[in-house]
C-alpha cells in the first residue's frame, strides 16, 4: 500500500523491518509453510522496490532470497500451484533485476527456470522467451566477451527464445478455452 501510494522510503523501511520478523517465524516454526512463503514475498517486495528505484544491484540479493525460499516450498510441497505461480513471479523479478544490470548470462538461466516453473503454462514459456530476447542485445555489446563469443551468445539466446515461443504456442493449444480467456489482473 505504501509503495503504490508513492511512499517509497516508508515502504522500503517496512519491508526491511518485516524481514527479520519473518525470519524469526521461519526459525521458530520451520514446518509452517505460510511463514516461508511470506518471507519470500517480503523479499520479493523489497527487491522489486529497489530495482524500480534504480538500485537493481542492491535488489538482486532479496530477489534471489525470494526465489530460494519459494524453491524450497516447491520442493516440500510440489503439488501446490500457488507456490509454483509465485515462484514464476519471483523469477520474473529476478530476471528483470539481472537484465537491468546487463547480466545476460544469469538472466538467461533464470528465463529457463521461468519456463520450467509452470511447465504447461503458455505465459511462462512466452515470458522466458521475452527475457531471452532481451539478452540478445546485451550479449552483442558485452565488452567482456570476444566478438566470436558475443555472436555465439546472442545466437544462442535468439534461438532459445524462438524455441520457447514455439513451446508457448504448443502449450496454448493444449489449454482449455476457459484458461485462455482469463482476465489479466
Amino acid at each position: 500500500m505504501l509503495q503504490s501510494a508513492g511512499r517509497l522510503a516508508e515502504a522500503e523501511l517496512t519491508y526491511r523491518q518485516a524481514l527479520p520478523l519473518y525470519e524469526k517465524l521461519v526459525a521458530d516454526y520451520p514446518r509452517e509453510p505460510w511463514y516461508h512463503h511470506e518471507l519470500a514475498y517480503a523479499n520479493w517486495l523489497l527487491g522489486s522496490l529497489l530495482r524500480n528505484t534504480g538500485r537493481a544491484q542492491e535488489g538482486e540479493k532479496p530477489c534471489r532470497q525470494a526465489v530460494a525460499n519459494e524453491e524450497k516450498l516447491m520442493a516440500d510441497f510440489p503439488s501446490n500451484a500457488d507456490y509454483r505461480s509465485r515462484l514464476s513471479t519471483f523469477l520474473g523479478e529476478l530476471a528483470e533485476t539481472l537484465l537491468q544490470q546487463e547480466k545476460h548470462a544469469e538472466a538467461a538461466k533464470v528465463a529457463e527456470k521461468m519456463a520450467d516453473a509452470l511447465r504447461e503454462d503458455a505465459n511462462a514459456a512466452q515470458t522466458g522467451a521475452a527475457v531471452l530476447a532481451r539478452c540478445v542485445p546485451l550479449a552483442e555489446k558485452d565488452a567482456g566477451l570476444s566478438e566470436t563469443q558475443r555472436k555465439a551468445a546472442a545466437k544462442q539466446y535468439a534461438d532459445r527464445a524462438a524455441e520457447l515461443t514455439q513451446e508457448a504456442e504448443r502449450r496454448s493449444s493444449k489449454e482449455p478455452a476457459a484458461a485462455k480467456q482469463k482476465p489479466k489482473p
